[in-house]
Parts: structure tokens; sequence; C-alpha cells
């Protein structure tokens, strides 16, 4: 005897979320509950990420920074044929992208930052100066401060990542000096210890450590170590804070 074949969805529960709403017979279409009309009209790319994965509307509107392709990524894409339509090639890409990185399912916020456009899992944080260690004294074209770190991420571990290069993508905004840095993973802000700058470092020594002395002006810094995946982070210095920042490069 035949089963009965119901071949809509009318009654059945495909997902649950706290994202969206679609009401068809209002003919409505809700994220986080504002109007699809509304944010289309007055919503940037980078302000409507922001509202999807935090849940609230960002005060101020963050350019995020392109997201790194790397060569699995491109491998990836150059392997479609010429006739791929274009929204095939970007989930054949997402599919690259999360898979290198190992993502969690679902993916966290931050993972999902990545995929946007944001740099994986980046914790940038800004302190008063007052509460800082002693600093190296800034030369006399740069003055305005922020200290990071690079980390390895494999799975769950986090590692200060010796050996990694840290460049601005406009060298006339700043300048980087590589230093010994302790920091505790997990804990935000960040803790130093007193910053001694390397003499004569070309990379990250064993506390992955570095300072950014900056314009003013918001700059894209490119993260880089052998071995492992290439992080772009926006950063942008302000008065009487400092930003730190921590940079994960996953082992590929």
């Amino acid at each position: 005897m035949p089963s009965d074949v119901n071949s809509g969805l009318e009654g059945v529960v495909a997902a649950e979320t706290t994202i969206s709403l679609v009401d068809g017979q209002a003919g409505r279409l809700l994220y986080r509950g504002y109007e699809i009309g509304d944010l289309a009209a007055h919503g940037s790319y980078d302000r409507v990420v922001g509202l999807l994965l935090d849940g609230e509307w960002p005060l101020r509107d963050e350019v995020l920074p392109p997201a790194e392709l790397t060569p699995t990524v491109l491998a990836a894409l150059r392997g479609l044929p010429t006739s791929c339509a274009p929204l095939d090639a970007l989930r054949t890409a997402f599919s690259a992208f999360g898979a290198e990185r190992r993502m969690d399912w679902p993916p966290t916020a931050a993972q999902a930052r990545g995929l946007c456009g944001a740099s994986n899992e980046t914790e940038i944080v800004a302190l008063p100066i007052a509460a800082l260690p002693a600093l190296p004294e800034p030369t006399a074209t740069y003055g305005t401060l922020a200290i990071g770190a690079v980390w390895e991420t494999f799975g769950s571990s986090k590692l200060p990542l010796p050996g990694a290069t840290v460049m601005l993508s406009d060298p006339a905004q700043g300048t980087v000096v590589y230093v010994d840095l302790a920091t505790q993973p997990g804990v935000s802000p960040p803790r130093f210890k007193p910053l001694t700058p390397v003499t004569g470092a070309t990379a990250t020594t064993s506390g992955g450590g570095f300072l950014l002395y900056l314009k003013g002006d918001a700059t894209s810094v490119v993260v880089s170590a052998p071995g492992h995946a290439t992080q772009t982070v926006r950063v942008a210095s302000a008065p009487d804070v400092v930003a730190t920042l921590i940079v994960p490069l996953p082992r590929q």
C-alpha cells in the first residue's frame, strides 16, 4: 500500500531562529525586528552584519576589511567551470573557507565575521593609557600606540606564535616594532608585562608581541606566518586609549 506523500512544508518546522521573521500573510520580512526595506534603505553592509551577529544595531559604522582569499579558497574557485553561476561559486568559496579553518557548527559570531570580512576571532580592546606598563618611547613621527600579540590556533589551543610578520598596508600610516610580550590567553582585556623592544627583529619572538605606532588614520594590518592563514585587521588610534589586539593565525 503506497504511503501518503506530503510534497509541501505546511505544518513542518524546518528550523527555529531568533534572527528573522517571515510573515507571508502580511508580506513582511524582518531581521532582528527591523523591516528588510529599512535595512536596505538605511543600513550599510557592515552595520547589518553587526546587527545579525550581535543582535543590536551598531552605534558606529566600522568598515570590515576584505576577507583574505587563501590558496585553498582560490584553488577551489579556479577549479570551477567558467559557466558556473556566481552564487554557486560563492557557496563553494564559503565551504572551502570554513573547512580550512575547521569551523564549529553552527559557527560562532567571531567565525561568521571572518566569512563576512572581519578577521577571524581577532579581539580588539581599548585600554586607558594610564593602565599600561612602561612603554618604549615612540619615534618623532608616530606617537599613538596599539599593542598586539600573534597566537597560533589549532583546534581549541592558542599559543604565542614566534616568526610572524606584521605589516601595514600603507607604510606611511605608521611603523611596527617587535617586542618581548607576555599575555594571558582568554583574559579580556589582555594582561601585559613591561614591553621591551627586540633590537633588529624582523618578526615576532617567543611571546608573539608587537607594537604599532600610528599616525591616527584607520589602516589595515596584515599578519602572516609560514604554514598559517594570513589575517587582515583594521586598526585606528584614538586619544588617551590604546588598542590591544590578539590576532590568531590558524595553522594550515
